[in-house]
């Protein structure tokens, strides 16, 4: 037996050591065939004069040439050397070539991509671009594939370790990715689905009840002088006869498995930006601040890459995205503009109606039977024969609900099993705002070259998708702000919220309206009496021209952001950094006014432990530090509050995909608490209890109680003052890799504690079908003074895409801890940078 032992024993050690040493060695690979060198000199033919790429002590490159076409040639050649995988993930994620290299696994996914009809669609766009727009792409182009014919032994170590080879990028890639960002920060897409599957269970009025409506807490930016139905009178436009909408679960199953392996989430996406006068008292004073943090899905390399380019007429510093020739956010020296999502809803599935004689036809809105268009593709599979299939098309889009034939012949099945016999007479196509002709690369040139207002605005004209709101300060003391991209005019009677029938005009798409033509008043504010312009997610304008949304985020932060900057005569950069950083939460305050009565009056009933919590709950000022007790007594009751109210009678496909859009469970509940009992009567009915009806106090109650007993069980102590947030609530940045048990380790950073939630400044969102650890954030934080030089910025990863560079991670600890790295605008290289690379004509 000792003898067992011991042999047992060494074979371990042994086996660890050799993992030990391969772990080492393909460590100590990576490392020296991808680090960057100083004194890099290219010769190429491709270069028109010269440049140079200088790069600090982050590894953040200023790119500085003599002519444009060499800047965005550089620009290309850094965005490669740093994250040429991260690059090609994302764009085979557009094109639908994941099966490629990662298997089978991938197959629903890229077969959803190619639904999407990405590619076809860039080369469209591509062809429609200006002459700036493909003079951009291509010289960026050309500095990409120019770095991977260069250094063939320095490609990242993902190539190698998925062997496979990247091929030559494309001008089109560009603008695959461009449209990517904008199916990423798209809500309605998933939320149709939710409001669909709620119509199909429980009834059009249920469903259309489960929107969020604007109310009391709705924060506004903007009177214009326009009006528009209110969202009720918008809700009562549907279609009653729901029978058309049996069977979504199954004829959405493949694209909501797509959306969990792409990591696409609606978790609190959005985004902060205000521009803020330094001194309100004094108007002579023209100094302003602009700030601006995205919140997107964390994870590493960071989805930003920070980065400063300069050329004669062209001097501009921010972040762009890999893939992209463009700065997204950021300054020059003139002017400097944010961006936030404008939550539109722009996205709207359409039920076709099929012949009953022959699936090949379906009906138009004139009645007319058609032929759907049949297109044959093939997606190639790693260590499996290629997929041949067929892809179904009305005139409206791909059939998206074909995406996979299992799911297709299981929904045919189960609607027959219900007697419906539904689904195999309907199919689902859809409408989207980003198949519509634009330019966004040539309106983030103009917005880059701009030296004014003025000339900031004539890059709203081409801009499409997503989205966006943008706002806008400069030198000269102007501070502005705008809603731009594309909504689509719906039919007389469609809802916008829910799928709708195919083959009635009266539902279907009448064509698009582009902001910029409209006045200006109804899309822009421009120096307003208030001294600060803000954006987070909520209306611009109270009465928009025409709908916009019903997606909006909960107005806490833009509460906070109001509150706040109303309280500055004074106001300088580190108060904007400050608030960056701040996580008081008034949805919290709102909450616990209506909980809070009700769980005093039952105090007596409540055990020892739950009335400490109480008089916690009591005394908190409602800021979410990861240092105290009630921020984890209160999360965990908003959890248990949603799930007691909503989810006992909601299936659990139903409920995961209605707590996916975060906005809508986090508006309604807030909602429900503050409107007539009589309304929720059906929701707070505990369904579980027999021969009783629970009322809206009973159920608080019976979620505090919940509460109590889940923290007990989480932090495995009845201690109430051990219950720290920082133990509930954090955040780990990883990799895709990070789901390998060997490459975890080396590719992922964290667990670290995180303050905030879904309601404040500091972004700390997690999924609401997964609590409470934080998969939303802060993506990047600018701030500019625009009576100074420089421009302070930050990103929860670094610049570059190696998991064993320095430069991997080395602003995650500014990120979480408040901190920022100062970049000069300046178009002549600062004296603490350094030469890495210099380009030379052949």
């Amino acid at each position: 037996m000792l003898n067992k032992i011991v042999n047992n024993t060494l074979a371990l050690s042994i086996t660890l050591l050799i993992c030990g040493i391969a772990l080492a060695f393909f460590s100590f690979f990576i490392v020296t065939r991808t680090s960057i060198k100083k004194g890099e000199e290219q010769i190429s033919s491709k270069i028109l004069d010269s440049a140079c790429i200088y790069r600090n002590k982050f590894n953040i490159p200023h790119i500085i040439a003599r002519n444009e076409h060499d800047v965005f040639f550089a620009m290309g050649y850094a965005h490669a050397q740093d994250r040429l995988w991260q690059m090609d993930i994302i764009r085979r994620t557009g094109r639908g070539l994941l099966s490629e290299i990662f298997g089978k696994e991938a197959l629903e996914t890229d077969k959803f991509m190619r639904m999407l009809s990405l590619v076809p669609l860039s080369e469209k766009l591509y062809n429609k671009s200006s002459k700036t727009t493909k003079f951009i792409l291509e010289a960026y182009s050309e500095g990409v594939n120019y770095y991977v014919k260069a250094h063939p032994e320095a490609l990242p170590f993902e190539f190698g370790a998925l062997s496979y080879q990247p091929k030559e990028w494309h001008p089109t890639d560009c603008i695959i990715i461009g449209r990517l960002m904008a199916v990423e920060m798209n809500t309605s897409m998933w939320s149709d689905i939710a409001i669909g599957e709620l119509a199909d269970k429980f009834g059009v009025q249920v469903a259309l009840q489960m929107i969020p409506s604007n109310d009391n807490h709705t924060v506004y930016q903007y009177e214009s002088q326009h009006t528009v139905p209110s969202s009720n009178e918008i809700s009562s436009l549907t279609y009653r006869n729901a029978d058309y909408l049996a069977g979504i679960e199954d004829k959405t199953k493949t694209f909501i498995n797509a959306r969990s392996y792409l990591g696409l989430s609606s978790d609190g996406i959005g985004s902060n930006a205000w521009v803020m006068r330094k001194n309100s008292e004094n108007l002579e004073d023209k100094s302003v601040i602009l700030a601006n943090d995205p919140h997107l899905k964390l994870g590493l390399p960071a989805k930003w890459y920070q980065c400063h380019i300069s050329c004669p007429g062209l001097n501009v510093l921010g972040v762009s995205m890999p893939g992209l020739p463009i700065i997204l956010s950021g300054r020059n020296s003139s002017v400097s503009w944010g961006i936030t999502n404008m939550m539109a809803d722009d996205f709207d599935y359409f039920i076709e109606k099929t012949s009953q004689y022959n699936n090949n036809y379906y009906f138009t809105t004139t009645g007319d039977s058609v032929k759907f268009t049949y297109k044959r593709d093939t997606i190639n599979i790693k260590n499996e024969e290629p997929l041949i299939y067929d892809i179904r098309y009305s005139k409206r889009s791909a059939i998206i609900s074909d995406a996979s034939p299992i799911t297709l012949i299981k929904s045919i099945k189960d609607s027959t099993k219900s007697n419906k016999n539904l689904f195999s007479h309907y199919c689902m196509s859809y409408e989207w705002t980003g198949n519509a002709i634009s330019d966004e690369f040539l309106a983030i040139y103009r917005i880059m070259k701009s030296d004014n207002w003025s000339d900031f605005q004539r890059g709203f004209l081409t801009w499409g998708a997503p989205c966006l709101n943008f706002v806008y300060g400069d030198k000269y003391g102007t501070i502005a702000g705008a809603t731009v991209g594309i909504l689509p005019i719906r039919g007389p009677k469609a809802n916008p919220n829910i799928p709708s029938p195919g083959w009635i005009p009266e539902y279907s798409w009448q064509g698009i309206h582009k902001s910029t033509d409209l006045p200006k008043h109804s899309y822009t504010i421009h120096n307003r009496d208030k001294k600060y312009i803000a954006s987070a997610n909520n209306p611009l304008l109270k009465h928009p021209p025409f709908y916009h949304s019903s997606l909006w985020e909960p107005s806490s932060r833009a509460k906070r952001l109001e509150v706040a900057l109303q309280q500055f005569d004074e106001y300088n950069i580190r108060d904007a950094q400050f608030l960056q950083y701040d996580v008081h939460s008034p949805y919290a305050e709102d909450i616990l006014s209506k909980v809070l009565p009700i769980l005093v009056q039952k105090k007596k009933f409540m055990p020892v432990l739950a009335k400490r919590a109480l008089e916690k709950l009591k005394k908190w000022k409602c800021f979410i530090t990861n240092q105290d007790v009630e921020p984890a007594i209160y999360s965990l009751l908003i959890d248990n509050l949603f799930t007691s109210i909503f989810l006992d009678q909601l299936p659990e496909h139903i409920s995961k995909d209605y707590k996916h859009i975060a906005s809508f469970p986090t508006r309604i509940l807030l909602q429900c608490l503050e409107e007539s009992s009589d309304k929720w009567n059906f929701w707070f009915d505990d369904y579980h209890t027999k021969n009783k009806i629970e009322d809206k106090s009973e159920i608080i109650y019976k979620a505090f109680i919940k509460a109590i007993k889940q923290g007990t069980t989480i932090y495995n102590s009845d201690d109430i003052n051990t219950w720290k947030y920082r133990y509930l609530h954090t955040i780990t940045l990883e990799h895709l890799f990070s789901k390998s048990s060997l490459m975890k380790p080396v590719v992922t950073h964290g667990p670290f504690p995180h303050s905030g939630n879904n309601t404040t400044l500091n972004n700390g969102s997690w999924a609401m079908n997964n609590p409470f650890n934080q998969v939303l954030g802060a993506s990047m934080r600018i701030v500019s003074d625009m009576q100074d030089s420089v421009m302070y910025c930050v990103l929860p990863g670094g610049s570059s895409g190696e998991p064993l560079s320095s430069h991997y991670s080395d602003q995650v600890q500014l990120w979480l801890n408040g901190g920022y790295i100062k970049l000069p605008v300046h178009p002549k290289p600062a004296s603490d940078i350094q030469l890495f690379t210099t380009f030379i004509k052949k």
